[in-house]
């Protein structure tokens, strides 16, 4: 029988699946240690596992350049709401006391009570000073008379005064009615709008979950591909190996 072809040497010197096989690379320590499969290690073994990168490969996702999440991640962190404003609200509707606001009027009433009292004062005077000089102008400017007058001045500048600080003082009462009412309604509407804030930050959160889930589902694909590819291979390979240890079987046969 004529010496047959060693397919091994075509294994050697390249193959349709990818590279050159090395005659050191041992299947028995790759994929048969126990060496179920009777192989010496001089024998040449063709296998080379595939990586990406591998000529024969076609890498369809890289998460280093093709990932959504990493770059919607940058682009979230970077749309944050200014909280100054409810952290404000959330100040004043938690507050203890009256706000700035109403100290602001409760000073202006005051202010606006004296001159309320000054001018109550300058009017009372006023009057008495007109009831006497007409007393006068009529002859009867008495002591009696003056005492009177003056009497019934101080009576009516006690009762103006008396006037313009109970108005203050209902005034202030006002304010700081005012000033709680406003503080109710603050504290009724700061639940709406942490909600929308933190419904904010859940859309966020919801995006990025979103991209991750896709990246993770593109490496999975990709993983897959990846094995299929390693398996195809594989099974290429070892049908090459297959086809050598017949041709080895042939020739060993026919030279006997």
């Amino acid at each position: 029988m004529g010496k047959k072809t060693n397919i091994a040497t075509n294994i050697q010197s390249g193959t349709p699946w990818g590279g050159q096989i090395g005659t050191k690379q041992h299947f028995m320590n790759a994929f048969d240690p126990g060496n179920f499969l009777g192989m010496s290690g001089s024998e040449s073994t063709p296998f080379g596992i595939p990586q990406p990168g591998d000529p024969g490969y076609m890498q369809g996702y890289d998460p280093n350049t093709m990932s959504f999440s990493g770059e919607l991640g940058q682009r979230l962190s970077g749309l944050n709401m200014d909280t100054r404003g409810l952290e404000r609200i959330r100040r004043d509707a938690l507050r203890k006391g009256a706000s700035p606001w109403a100290g602001m009027m409760t000073n202006k009433s005051f202010a606006e009570e004296a001159g309320a009292k000054d001018r109550a004062i300058g009017q009372s005077r006023a009057g008495t000073n007109t009831a006497m000089a007409d007393l006068a102008a009529k002859g009867g400017l008495s002591a009696g008379a003056r005492e009177r007058v003056a009497r019934g001045g101080g009576r009516d500048m006690l009762a103006v005064g008396q006037d313009v600080s109970r108005q203050g003082n209902l005034n202030r009462m006002q304010i700081g009615i005012n000033d709680e009412q406003n503080r109710i309604t603050q504290l009724s509407a700061l639940p709406g709008m942490e909600n929308q804030l933190y419904q904010a930050n859940m859309q966020k959160e919801s995006m990025w979950d979103q991209a991750k889930q896709t990246d993770i589902q593109r490496q999975i694909e990709e993983n897959n591909k990846r094995n299929l590819y390693n398996q195809n291979k594989y099974n290429q390979q070892m049908t090459a190996w297959a086809a050598e240890r017949q041709a080895h079987a042939t020739e060993n046969s026919g030279g006997k």
